[in-house]
């Protein structure tokens, strides 16, 4: 059977229409130094984006403490990076960053905000810790950045020492971190989807959002909203919906079990499923309200905030629905009322601070 379906391509292929032209040979050497050359096109682009979204959200987290209140940390104003936290790699790309960058299984400097305390520390990209307050950072990348996430969790917000290798050479750099709303943001390397999102303690930027955006005050805009996701504690409150609906959906399998039918916990699932969408609504609506106030504390134009909106809405309506979302022109018109109560309060010199919802 084989031999025929051979001979039947075989003859299909020689009655096609080949090209023409004398096109250039390319040889696999040529491919492959092509393909290092736009990775690194890529990674550039990348350190870019992430630099400016460390800018953003620096200037951000540290102007709103105040309407943060507990959901603060220590801010350093610096990001990091190894070969390991940049997942799968192929050859080509792990020769690109380790001769361009450098990079190796240490962790290194990424990403340095200006003014910020690690750069009038005199911290600088490509420096390479290896100690916090003489602690040594491991190799092993998971356990290097869980380390250096536990030193940095500075409650007393009290100097740390980095000891970096630098220029073949130690160096020791002493820091004085700020205290800043809670809210590591990060650029997603393989997601080019428009999107962006909080887990509760840290922001995710899509790179499709980054190139979907067209300034710095609408990439302060998302960055904003998604900060206030976090310190208004949606996701966590989203886990208790669920705990509670899958509770009461356990209950009602218990109930089926008891006159013999299994249910395969189908209720609990179902329970928790309905439940963790409950106020999905009104916690957008409540990010977008708090987070107009985190932009205009940090100084951005919060003038076209609703309009960006407006061009999400316009431009991917496929992206919310209305059960998880507030719809497109209800969103523009909240925040465009939003804007005019923040307006108001600056003619009367009032507090920048949202209106808590009064109990009925």
């Amino acid at each position: 059977m084989s031999k025929y379906l051979i001979l039947c391509v075989s003859i299909f292929l020689f009655g096609c229409v080949a090209p023409q032209m004398r096109t250039p040979t390319v040889s696999s050497e040529e491919t492959r130094a092509e393909i290092g050359t736009q990775f690194k096109l890529v990674i550039d682009k990348w350190l870019e984006q992430n630099q400016k979204l460390q800018d953003i959200s620096g200037r951000i987290r540290v102007a709103n403490t105040e309407i943060c209140n507990d959901f603060v940390s220590p801010y350093y104003g610096f990001d990091v990076w190894s070969l390991d936290s940049m997942g799968a790699l192929n050859p080509i790309q792990k020769e690109v960053l380790t001769s361009k960058y450098q990079l190796r299984h240490n962790i290194k400097i990424k990403n340095i905000v200006a003014n910020s305390p690690a750069d009038k520390a005199g911290l600088k990209f490509g420096d390479e810790i290896d100690e916090i307050d003489g602690k040594k950072i491991p190799l092993d990348n998971k356990e290097a950045f869980k380390q250096l996430d536990k030193l940095l969790s500075n409650d007393q917000y009290k100097s740390i020492t980095l000891k970096v290798w630098r220029s073949e050479k130690f160096v020791s750099i002493k820091i004085q971190p700020l205290k800043a709303c809670l809210s590591e943001a990060y650029v997603g390397f393989n997601d080019k989807t428009i999107n962006a999102f909080a887990d509760g303690k840290n922001i995710f930027i899509a790179r499709g959002m980054l190139n979907f955006i067209d300034d710095d005050d609408e990439l302060a805009t998302v960055v904003s909203h998604e900060i206030a996701h976090n310190a208004m504690k949606h996701n966590e409150a989203q886990q208790q919906n669920a705990t509670i609906g899958g509770v009461l959906g356990l209950l009602i399998d218990f109930a089926a079990a008891a006159y013999g039918v299994n249910t395969n916990g189908d209720f609990s699932r179902m329970g928790a499923g309905i439940a963790v969408q409950q106020y999905s609504v009104e916690f957008e609506q409540e990010a977008d309200y708090v987070g107009i106030y985190f932009l205009k504390n940090a100084g951005y134009d919060i003038s076209k905030t609703a309009n960006f909106w407006r061009r999400m809405g316009a431009e991917h309506d496929n992206l919310y629905t209305e059960t998880s979302h507030p719809s497109p022109p209800q969103r523009f018109i909240a925040i465009q009322k939003t804007v005019d109560e923040i307006e108001k309060k600056m003619m009367n010199n009032q507090p920048l601070v949202p209106n808590i919802k009064m109990s009925d």
